[in-house]
């Protein structure tokens, strides 16, 4: 938002730049912007009360009723409130709420409106809500709230509308009130009132001096006329006069206000400003602002005086409100720069105040650092004095008692007692002076303290130095104090010193001939020869230098303070040659890396050549393939394609191998220092591309292998497959006609050739697809190779395209087929129907001719028959036609629809015949109906006869007949039974049927025709008696058959039983002994088998026998049943006892069988017993110790892996712990199994505790060498873990695996190393360790034991099978 001058410029709710004015600036903004524009208030009043009251329109007259009112409690006279208060009519829907319009017009203004409007959040949520504007989304708005109700809400307004809050009470909307007048309805009425007594008003209007003009015959001129214009006149003038001075006075302050300000500006922004002028200047300033002040008063006294010249003066009034903005502005820019003058005064004061205070201190500062440094430099000497006076008596003693103890005398004579004497007394007067020169010189420094920073920080510099010297002087006289006691003590010190720097001589020697051999380094990579023999000084070199240390160590700790002091340099020498010699070890170690790295880089070239020339073997072995020859000949093809896979399977290996080496190698190099493996690991990454690029050449080799060997031997299939396409392209051909749009212009016959051929076709295409499936199908069954199954896959997909273009093509034959069969249909049922138009024709020829006449019973059963057969012939042809419309052509459906017309006319005409004959025909029918009837009738006595027939050979007088002749005869019996049944049937049917037709008939008619139907139901009601009596006689002769069928079984058992004895006579005679035991079980099993199936028979009989003795009706043959059962209780009896015999020798039969199939698996068990003795021979051996070492050794190796995991210990650190810090150490075998005693109570595992032998059987396994030593490398061995994956499962980046990312995944029987311990993860509860894959060098997380029990890695044993 941009001010200029005193409005503002913003964005209203419509999108266009339009007026605003600031929540502070609006009420007078309003003033000076609109009332320029509208008019003077008088004027815009009077206007309003010539235009009407509330409910008038500007346009007119035409009456409308407000919908709201707007009104104001504001105590504020603001015009801008004026503006919007007053009577709303609604004029329609904006965005979707009514808006409305303000009735009463802006006097002066009158083609301005005022709306109150809803603008939604289209331009935003800052522009949305109710509005009071100049037209909808328009440039000008004054109000706005921002409800978003369906009508405008009561409070709430913003004045002006982007103010900071609503003010209460500015506006009011209401439903609009007949009954209550707003305030523009007030003010309106009032001025109507004013305009209708013009003498009255203008008697209230007052002059320039405050003066009442008179209205007329009042004191006034007579002539009422003159008098009001000469009083508006002298007024005029007078208002013309008082703005003319109000503008002086404005400019006259302007002018004096801005020269105010620049002069304190100019004042203010001066560094030299000085308090008094500052007073002087805001002195200046307040008296501006007091005038300033006062201005608008004087201002607003004028425009009164001015208001009452009536509306003429509105001008005047409108000059002075303009003048009233720019003294508030002047007001408000002194009020601004007083502030900042009195801020600036303030400052002033401040600042000289400060530096009055500084000024002092610096003096008092002044005078006390002189003070101390005059005090400092009195007292400074004598504690020189003091000091270096104890010095040169130290130095003295030392002086004394160096050559004594350097060159000591042989015997302890007088000269060396005096000599003592001497030096302690010289110690004492040392010490002394010692004594008091730190007396002297702690005073001084206590004093001192109290002097000023800077002469304080120089004074106790020197007196800390002074006692530093003092100290250092005790320190040299301090063994001087009892030289006596000591001096052989010392004499022998100095010898072991000479010692100690001997050995630290031989040390330091060794040490630089270790770096005289690494200097070679400074040029480069050094060679094997070099690297090996530094390395060998370097055990000497370390040796040496810890002897010296740990004896340098020993010393001090007995050592006085004198000799402390040569030995700590001895120390420090010893130490420097320990780090130079750190430094040399690390140098050789680098080297050793280059030297490895230079291995690497030679083997990743060596592995990336042999992947490539592996390469070249792929390539000349598919050279018979690109000889040019598209399909070789089977043996050779055979035979290169198997170079092809040996080849492609060689360099596939040798590609892993080469990338598997090459990752290994990058992966090691990675843990070495960067400025040593950069080179190799550029070049391993280089050897790693190649092998890569390799694989991407061999596997696009073996897939064009894979083809090849899949076109070879798919070839048949595609033969076969080719010719099934042909066939269907064949197909095609052939229904083409079939395919035309005008089919059914087709001749049948072409069509029934074209439907012939298709069929033939199609049986020959189908015949050729079942072939090419079978011939897929074998082979999918022969192959499993994934890229061969895929090519089946493609094949199949052309197959069955192949049969949906067959099942399309047999469509085409069916349609062709179908209409065929409907031309057929249309052509057979046309003569039919022909047919039987012409019968109806016939009778109706016959109708016609005895027309007027009785017909003649020959005519009538003539037009009978006729009629049958016509009905019978359209109600078969109307049925077939009905049955193929559904499925016809078009054409054909139309012309079957046609035969269906005539059909139903030709039935239409037959019903009209049947009408008109109706009683001759009912006589006709009668009859024939009786005769019919009665020739049925016949027909079931002629069948009862047959029945008759059938049964004489049982009335011969035999009781029993044969078996065979009585089945025969009952079979017979139940045919014919059954022939008078079915005509019995039939005759009952048709009479019934009859009967209930006839009775339809007149009387005369009906009556005796149903007597002749009751004749004929009697007789065949006697033929149905006899027939019941006939076929319970037939069921009791089939009972007695039965019983003989049941005898003659009887009869049959008993042979078979007899038979079973006969058999059985070997094994009574024990014959059966004799026999092999094959020959004798298989004779045993056939014996099961006859028994087997004579319990069979008997079972049979037996449920046969018991059947008829249950049978009431055969209680006259219950004897006979009885002796049958009799019968065959005494088979079973035998049976049972012929088994008896068998079964004893039949268990000794089959123990012998058993027992010799036993001996074969005894002896196939042995051999499996052998088998696995041999295999296991290495756990069994030497009682299992090696077994039993190895399984001890994976138990103490799994507990410390998972000690180490719990502590976060490394394999280091217990190595460390065993052997020193070192990691080149060894340990013997005496330490180790120290170790082994005492670990499982360090970690806590009571179950790895094992016998000193076994502990020693431990060391000797790990000790592979047969060293007598354990290095770090064999332990780490020790508790090296290997595992195998049971089951696939991933492998991620991080140990949390719901952070981490996959990486790989493992496949079950897939090796892994472990390089961490398992560890649970707390959150999930699985078991991760950190592994590598074997096969790829992949490292990562791996989830050894699910949350649910789940195993996933399994130790490696090596005693598994």
């Amino acid at each position: 938002t941009t001010r200029t001058g005193s409005s503002l410029l913003a964005q209203g709710p419509g999108g266009r730049a339009g007026p605003e004015i600031s929540a502070v600036d609006w009420p007078r903004n309003t003033r000076q912007t609109c009332a320029a524009k509208r008019g003077p208030p008088q004027v815009r009043m009077a206007t309003a009360a010539l235009r009407g009251a509330p409910g008038v329109a500007a346009n007119g007259g035409a009456k409308e009723t407000p919908a709201l009112t707007v009104s104001t409690l504001s105590k504020k006279s603001e015009v801008g409130i004026q503006t919007l208060i007053g009577d709303y009519v609604e004029r329609g829907t904006n965005h979707g709420k009514k808006y409305f319009q303000k009735i009463q017009a802006i006097e002066g203004h009158e083609d301005i409106k005022v709306f109150m409007y809803y603008w939604d959040a289209r331009d935003g949520v800052d522009f949305a809500g109710w509005w009071f504007g100049d037209q909808l989304g328009g440039t000008q708005v004054w109000a706005r709230s921002p409800s978003h109700t369906s009508n405008p809400p009561r409070v709430g307004w913003k004045i002006p509308w982007d103010a900071d809050k609503a003010e209460l009470g500015a506006l009011f909307v209401d439903p609009y009130k007949p009954s209550a007048k707003s305030p523009g309805v007030a003010a309106t009425a009032k001025v109507a009132a004013k305009a209708a007594h013009p003498a009255k008003a203008a008697a209230t209007l007052v002059g320039n001096k405050g003066h009442t003009v008179a209205p007329p015959g009042k004191g006034g001129p007579t002539s009422g006329a003159a008098s009001s214009a000469t009083a508006v006149a002298a007024q005029s003038a007078s208002a013309s006069e008082r703005v003319q001075k109000a503008k002086e006075a404005v400019e006259n302050a302007e002018t004096a206000a801005h020269e105010a300000v620049n002069h304190a500006k100019e004042l203010i922004n001066s560094a030299e400003a000085t308090e008094e002028e500052l007073k002087q200047i805001q002195e200046m300033l307040q008296q501006q602002l007091s005038a300033l002040v006062e201005l608008p008063k004087t201002l607003m006294n004028d425009i009164n005086e001015v208001k009452k010249g009536g509306w003429p003066a509105q001008p005047l009034v409108t000059e002075l409100s303009r003048l009233i903005p720019k003294a508030r502005t002047l007001q408000a820019s002194l009020t601004t720069e007083i502030t900042k003058t009195r801020g600036q005064l303030i400052q002033a004061q401040q600042k000289a105040a400060n530096a009055k205070k500084q000024a002092d201190l610096a003096e008092q500062r002044r005078a006390a650092e002189e003070n101390d440094s005059k005090d400092l430099s009195e007292s400074l000497p004598e504690t020189l004095q003091l000091v270096s006076a104890a010095e040169d008596a130290v130095e003295s003693v030392c002086s004394m008692a160096d050559p004594l103890v350097a060159d000591p005398p042989d015997d302890d004579g007088d000269t060396l007692k005096s000599l003592m004497d001497e030096i302690e007394k010289a110690a004492a007067d040392a010490q002394n002076k010692i004594i008091e020169a730190r007396k002297v010189t702690n005073a001084k420094l206590q004093a001192a303290r109290k002097y000023t920073p800077a002469v304080q920080k120089t004074a106790v510099a020197e007196y800390s130095s002074q006692q530093q010297k003092l100290t250092e002087a005790q320190k040299r006289l301090n063994p001087y104090k009892t030289f006596r006691k000591e001096f052989r003590a010392r004499v022998e010190a100095r010898k072991a010193m000479a010692d100690m720097n001997e050995k630290m001589d031989s040390a330091e020697l060794e040490v630089e001939k270790a770096s005289l051999m690494c200097s070679a380094s400074d040029q480069g990579q050094m060679s094997e020869d070099e690297v090996g023999s530094a390395e060998k000084l370097i055990l000497p070199a370390q040796h040496a230098i810890t002897t010296a240390l740990k004896t340098v160590e020993l010393k001090l700790r007995l050592a006085s303070e004198a000799m402390k002091t040569e030995l700590n340099l001895i120390k420090d020498r010893g130490t420097g040659a320990r780090k130079k010699l750190e430094t040399i070890v690390a140098t050789l170690r680098k080297q050793r890396e280059g030297l490895t790295l230079q291995q690497m880089q030679t083997q990743a070239v060596e592995v990336a050549d042999k992947a490539e020339q592996m390469l070249v073997k792929c390539q000349e072995a598919e050279m018979p393939f690109l000889k040019g020859i598209e399909v070789l000949p089977e043996e050779e093809s055979k035979t290169a394609i198997g170079e092809c896979e040996a080849t492609a399977a060689q360099a596939d290996k040798a590609v892993t191998e080469a990338k598997g080496f090459v990752r290994r190698k990058l992966s090691e190099t990675a843990k070495m220092s960067k400025e040593t493996s950069a080179t190799v690991m550029a070049v391993l990454n280089e050897q790693l591309e190649r092998a890569e690029s390799v694989g991407k050449k061999v596997a696009t080799f073996r897939k064009e292998t894979t083809d090849r060997k899949t076109a070879a031997l798919l070839s048949d299939v595609m033969d076969v497959l080719t010719r099934a396409e042909n066939k269907v392209q064949a197909l095609a051909k052939v229904c083409e006609p079939l395919a035309s749009d005008d089919l059914e212009n087709v001749s049948s016959q072409d069509l029934k050739e074209a439907v012939e051929k298709a069929s033939a076709a199609e049986k020959e295409a189908s015949a050729a697809c079942l072939e090419a499936r079978k011939c897929i199908s074998s082979k999918s069954k022969e192959s499993k190779v994934g890229d061969l199954t895929m090519a089946i896959a493609k094949l199949q997909g052309r197959l069955n395209t192949t049969q949906q273009e067959i099942a399309k093509q047999k469509k085409l034959a069916e349609s062709g087929n179908k209409l065929i069969k409907g031309k057929a249909v249309m052509v057979e049922e046309e003569e039919r129907i022909k047919e039987a138009e012409d019968e109806v024709e016939k009778v109706e020829r016959l109708v016609n001719v005895a027309e007027g006449e009785e017909l003649t019973d020959v005519a009538v059963q003539e037009m009978g028959t006729s009629v049958l057969h016509s009905q019978k012939a359209l109600k078969s042809s109307l049925t077939c036609v009905q049955a193929h419309m559904p499925g016809a052509m078009p054409v054909v459906k139309a012309a079957l629809q046609k035969l269906v017309d005539r059909s139903k006319s030709a039935q239409e005409k037959l019903n009209k015949v049947l009408v008109a004959t109706k009683d001759q025909r009912e006589r006709v029918l009668a009859e024939a109906y009786v005769k019919e009837g009665t020739k049925k009738t016949d027909e079931v006595e002629e069948a009862l006869e047959r029945v008759n027939k059938a049964e004489l050979p049982f009335l011969k007088g035999l009781e029993f007949l044969p078996l065979n002749e009585a089945t025969e005869t009952i079979a017979e019996s139940e045919a014919a039974a059954a022939a008078v049944q079915t005509a019995i049937s039939e005759a009952r049917n048709f009479v019934a049927s009859k009967n209930l037709e006839v009775k339809q008939f007149r009387e005369a008619v009906a009556k005796p025709a149903a007597e002749d139907f009751g004749k004929q139901s009697e007789r065949i009601n006697s033929v149905a008696a006899k027939l019941s009596q006939f076929k319970k006689d037939t069921e009791a002769r089939k009972k007695t058959a039965l019983i003989q069928e049941a005898a003659e079984k009887m009869t049959k058992i008993e042979e078979d039983v007899k038979s079973v004895e006969e058999a059985v006579e070997p094994f009574a005679k024990g014959d059966v002994d004799d026999m092999s035991t094959d020959d004798a079980f298989d004779l045993c099993q056939k014996l099961l088998q006859q028994f087997k199936d004579l319990y069979q028979k008997m079972d049979e009989s037996r449920l046969l026998i018991a059947s008829r003795l249950q049978d009431s009706k055969a209680a006259g043959q219950a004897e006979t049943l009885q002796k049958l059962q009799t019968r065959l209780s005494e088979a079973r009896s035998k049976t049972a006892k012929t088994k008896a015999i068998v079964s004893g020798r039949e268990q000794a039969i089959v123990a012998k069988k058993l027992l010799s199939e036993a001996q074969d698996h005894v002896k196939q068990l042995d051999d499996a017993v052998q088998k696995a003795t041999e295999a296991c021979a290495p756990l069994v051996e030497h009682g299992g110790e090696e077994f039993l070492v190895v399984s001890s050794v994976q138990r103490l190796a799994s507990a410390v892996r998972t000690y180490l995991g719990e502590k976060d210990l490394t394999v280091e650190d217990m190595f460390k712990q065993l052997a020193g810090d070192d990691e080149g150490s060894k340990v013997t075998e005496k330490s180790f199994v120290e170790f082994l005693e005492k670990l499982p109570e360090t970690i806590g595992k009571e179950e790895i505790t094992c016998t000193e032998d076994r502990r020693i059987a431990i060391f000797n396994h790990v000790d592979e060498e047969k060293a007598g030593t354990i290095n770090f490398e064999k332990f780490k061995k020790m508790l090296a873990v290997t595992y195998v994956c049971k089951s696939s499962i991933s492998l991620t980046e991080e140990f949390e695996i719901a952070n981490s990312k996959t990486v790989g995944k493992i496949e079950p029987k897939d090796a892994l190393e472990a390089l961490g311990f398992p560890k649970v993860e707390a959150v999930t509860g699985m078991t991760r360790v950190q592994c590598k894959i074997l096969s790829s060098g992949q490292t990562g997380f791996v989830t050894m034991l699910g949350n649910a029990g789940t195993v996933y890695l399994e130790t490696v044993s090596a005693y598994e099978t």
